[in-house]
């Protein structure tokens, strides 16, 4: 808003208005108004058009041990503008080969890191989240074991303990 005094001036009557180069793109704008009419001198003012905060963010997934890795969800992204980052991948993948029954943090992830992005998007502030994958303990079977009659001596029996097609190693896998 221009004024002299109380009063509204009316631009292309009183005063023009003229811009940098680029008001569009992430960087520092200088306005220019010049008097015009009974109106005279220039006034510069300067403001920022600062980078859009862009999340991606990973969703967390777990299976159970033994299980092959499920399909990954793809990421998710914040709001953009006009298609700008259409070609970023979103596809999430496991950055480690750990099986053990865990949580391990941060593990799944795109591709592309915020520092890569931030360079080839120079209007966005991007922050990529991975997200963790649990592994959780699987259930294991106990075979049957069969009766015994009393002979005065210690029967204690192993019992035989599988997991699929594999038999488990007492005080490793599993204790009695």
């Amino acid at each position: 808003v221009v004024t002299f005094g109380e009063t509204t001036l009316v631009e292309n009557t009183d005063y023009t208005v003229s811009y940098s180069a680029d008001v569009k793109n992430v960087g520092e704008v200088t306005v220019t108004v010049t008097g015009i009419g009974n109106f005279t001198g220039n006034v510069e003012k300067t403001y920022q058009i600062t980078k859009k905060p862009v999340t991606i963010a990973a969703k967390g997934a777990s299976k159970t041990y033994g299980d092959a890795d499920p399909t990954f969800e793809n990421a998710t992204i914040t709001e953009y503008y006009n298609g700008e980052l259409d070609g970023i991948s979103l596809t999430v993948s496991r950055t480690n080969t750990d099986e053990a029954a865990d949580t391990y943090t941060g593990v799944l992830a795109t591709s592309q890191s915020a520092e890569t992005l931030n360079g080839l998007y120079g209007n966005y502030n991007f922050t990529v989240n991975a997200a963790n994958f649990t592994i959780s303990a699987a259930e294991f079977e106990v075979a049957d074991i069969t009766n015994t009659v009393y002979n005065g001596e210690d029967q204690a029996k192993a019992p035989v303990v599988t997991f699929g097609e594999t038999t488990l190693v007492e005080n490793t896998d599993y204790t009695v």
